[in-house]
Order: C-alpha cells, then sequence, then structure tokens
C-alpha cells in the first residue's frame, strides 16, 4: 500500500476488510462500496454490510461488477419506490428478480402485474397482491399460463369469478374458476360451453364429466370417442359411453389396430437406434391404449381370432382371458 492511499486499499485483502469495518461514515462507506474497479470485491462486500443509506445501497445492487455485492446491497433494500425502479432497471436477472420478492407495496405490485414485461416478475407480484380486481384482471388477460393460474387461484371474489368465468381468453381458467363457482348456474353453463368449444380435447372430456346435462355429456364422450385422432382420448370417452353398442365398436376398432401399432413402436425403436427424430413413448402409448381396449371387449369372435393371431404377446393374453369357457 501506497503512503498515500487509504488503508482500505491496502494490498492485504484482510488489512483492507479490517480497516472498513472501522468506518462508520456512511459517504466513505459508499465511495468504497461504489468503487469497482479500485477495490476487490470481498473489501466492496465489506463496505455494504456497514451501508444503511438506501440509495447508495440501491445503486449498488444496480451497478457493482460482483453478483455476490449486488445481491447483499439488495438484501439490505427496504424503500420500495427504490426496489419498484430495479425490477424495471436492473441489468442483473436475479435483482430484478428479488426485487419483485421483496416488494410489499400494493399499488406497486399491480403495476407490475400489469406492466411488467417479464413473466417471472409477474408471477411474484401476483403471488402477493390483495386487489381482487388485479387478480381478476391477471386471470383473464396475463399472456402466461402460470401467471393466469396462480391469479385465478388466489381469486375469491365470486361476482369477479363469474366474469371470469365467462370472460377468460383461457378456457383452462374458465373451467378452473367455475368449479369454484357458488352460482351452480353459471357454472354449468361454462361446463356446457367448454364441452363443446374446448379448445382440446382432455378440457372437453373434463367439462364434460362435470355437467349435470348427461345428454350434452354423452353425446360430447360419443364425439370424442367416434373422431378423435388420438387412441387414448377415443377409449377414454368410450368408458365414459351408456350406448354400449358405440362403446363396444370404439373398444373393437381400436383393438384391431394393435398390430399396425406394435409394428410402428417397432420401427420407431429402429429409427431411434439410428438417431433419427422419433417419438418412442407415442407408439408405445397407443400400444397400451390397443391392449386396454381389449379387455373392455365383449365381442366373443373378435377376442377369439385376437387371441390366435395378433402380433402382440399381451394382446393375445388378455383376449385369451376373455373368452368365455
Amino acid at each position: 500500500m501506497k503512503l498515500s492511499e487509504p488503508r482500505w486499499k491496502d494490498e492485504d485483502t484482510k488489512k483492507a476488510i479490517e480497516a472498513v469495518e472501522r468506518i462508520d461514515d456512511q459517504s466513505k462507506l459508499l465511495i468504497i462500496a461504489s468503487d469497482t474497479f479500485g477495490v476487490n470485491s470481498d473489501v466492496r462486500m465489506a463496505a455494504v454490510k456497514k451501508l444503511t443509506d438506501q440509495d447508495a445501497l440501491a445503486d449498488v445492487a444496480k451497478n457493482d461488477a460482483a453478483h455476490e455485492v449486488r445481491m447483499t446491497a439488495l438484501g439490505k433494500l427496504t424503500d420500495q419506490d427504490l426496489l419498484f425502479d430495479l425490477i424495471y432497471s436492473a441489468a442483473d436477472f436475479h435483482v430484478r428478480w428479488f426485487s419483485t420478492m421483496a416488494l410489499t407495496d400494493q399499488d406497486l405490485l399491480a403495476d407490475v402485474a400489469k406492466n411488467c414485461h417479464e413473466s417471472h416478475m409477474r408471477l411474484e407480484a401476483v403471488k402477493k397482491i390483495t386487489d381482487q380486481t388485479m387478480l381478476a384482471y391477471a386471470a383473464k388477460s396475463d399472456a402466461d399460463l402460470y401467471v393466469r393460474f396462480r391469479a385465478a387461484e388466489r381469486l375469491t371474489d365470486q361476482d369477479l369469478l363469474a366474469d371470469v368465468a365467462k370472460n377468460a381468453s383461457d378456457f383452462y381458467i374458465r373451467f378452473y374458476v367455475a368449479m369454484r363457482l357458488n352460482d351452480k348456474t353459471l357454472a354449468q353453463e361454462t361446463f356446457a360451453y367448454l364441452a363443446k368449444n374446448g379448445v382440446n380435447e382432455r378440457l372437453r372430456l373434463d367439462s364434460a364429466e362435470t355437467l349435470a346435462d348427461q345428454t350434452l355429456a354423452q353425446e360430447t364422450f360419443a364425439d370424442l370417442a367416434m373422431n378423435s385422432p388420438a387412441f387414448s382420448m377415443r377409449l377414454a370417452a368410450a368408458k365414459r359411453l351408456t350406448d354400449q353398442t358405440l362403446a363396444q365398436e370404439t373398444f373393437a376398432d381400436l383393438a384391431k389396430k394393435s398390430d399396425d401399432c406394435e409394428l410402428r413402436y417397432e420401427e420407431a425403436k429402429r429409427l431411434e437406434k439410428q438417431s433419427m427424430p422419433v417419438d418412442v413413448n407415442a407408439a408405445a402409448g397407443d400400444c397400451l391404449v390397443c391392449c386396454e381396449a381389449v379387455g373392455y371387449l365383449t365381442d366373443q369372435d373378435l377376442l377369439a381370432y385376437l387371441a390366435e393371431n395378433s402380433v402382440s404377446i399381451v394382446v393375445r393374453s388378455t383376449a385369451m382371458d376373455k373368452i368365455d369357457r
């Protein structure tokens, strides 16, 4: 250390830290904490630990070159406006994220939930917002699925739940919220709409299962059993049918496809060994569905045929067990 330099610039880090620990002047501590290029991070850290000035801590949290120094400064920051500013201005993702976690001011949290472009920050804000109107807005409109669900989860106001059930852009949110409605008429209207218009077949099936209107429920199951491109959905819908003729037709159609499924599965495994892009799990899943469908068959002639001719040992065995002795 040069004689003209302060002791906190000592090349011996331990001596420099000891010097910092003897300093109480906040302005001097700020000079040390802010000297990113002239003071090593351990010494700056020691200064930050003694800093109490909120503006100074915010500056270090935003600008220090060392992540651990930034986070230490952030851990001492309580000023809500400064934390809010860091959410929008800090370059370090973790500083922005932990600033959101430290934020408690409801108005500022609402601003983050509504306006921040980062879904991680909006999610953290929604976790702490108590304003029901803001939660309903997030449940209906947020671009991120997790934010929408967390907002809907924290929503308790029945009028706002009804609004979300009718108007949310996400049909899954409508379904989830309708399950919590005290207004059972509106809930059933929501389920009926989703059973007919759901964005995917799983949602249509789940909605139909909650319907009091069994005519519409059975129409939905029949449509899925006959027309779904997914074997698993056809089987799931057929198992819920009261029309056993249609159910047996679906089981039979799936059972007859078992040989094709086995061949596709074997081909998928062969291609996978050649590092070709192929979904082996999907092929295996279809095989399992076809095998399960055999277990629901009552057609003795078809069961006898499968027991003798299927390429799948599982299908043959299942069919054999179902044959009347």
